[in-house]
């Protein structure tokens, strides 16, 4: 009986003595206007009798990069993953994950989660505008409206298709607009795509589409 409590603990031992003990295996943040990248930093400590060697860091994005501070790590060492995510052209909520895996336990590695909220510079209303076919061509509008703390000025709707028109009306300068469409006939099928066009404090041109269909 001993024998075979002996011969259990020595297969937990290489986990027990070469674990790390992540702070938190989620971290968030929020981008700010203009920011190019985000770094964030998760923290761990070896709690085990044993040295853990970091042998692999992947992650689930060419935009996101992670290397800890150095590979190995003494018993009772802290350490940091460091990651740096770029924001490029990305909006709203985005959703990376890392994993991390040592040669105490290849087998088992664990998953870390990074999320970054990135303002709107601009926020439509609806992305989609959907007519029926043989529907009276009537007009729709969609709201468009400045993201957190900035302003913005629309310069434009432009639409790719000639049955289709837009304008853009203003509600409140730097703040809310609208796009107004007209489509010239909803006898047939189409699809076409109008290009708003704006600037925001940032001072660059930006786009964003909206997706005309008549079914």
């Amino acid at each position: 009986m001993l024998r075979v409590i002996r011969g259990a603990l020595a297969l937990l031992a290489p986990t027990a003595w070469g674990a790390l003990r992540w702070e938190s295996t989620t971290v968030e943040r929020r981008a700010r206007l203009g920011d190019e990248f985000v770094e964030a930093a998760f923290r761990f400590n070896n709690s085990g009798d044993a040295s853990v060697a970091i042998t692999r860091v992947e992650t689930s994005c060419t935009c996101t990069a992670a290397e800890p501070a150095k590979k190995t790590y003494a018993p009772g060492e802290t350490g940091v993953l460091l990651v740096r995510f770029t924001v490029g052209d990305r909006k709203g909520l985005q959703e990376k994950t890392l994993t991390v895996a040592t040669a105490e336990a290849p087998d088992s590695p664990t998953t870390l989660t990074l999320r970054v909220q990135i303002p709107e510079l601009i926020e439509l209303e609806r992305h989609l505008v959907v007519w029926r076919r043989g529907d009276p061509p009537a007009a729709r509008e969609v709201a468009v409206g400045a993201g957190d703390s900035i302003d913005i000025k629309v310069l434009g709707a432009v639409s790719n298709h000639p049955d289709f028109s837009a304008e853009v009306l203003t509600d409140e300068p730097g703040r809310r607009y609208r796009v107004r469409i007209v489509p010239a006939v909803t006898a047939v099928a189409a699809r076409a795509t109008i290009v708003v066009k704006f600037e925001a404090t940032l001072g660059r041109i930006e786009e964003r589409r909206i997706v005309l269909v008549v079914e």
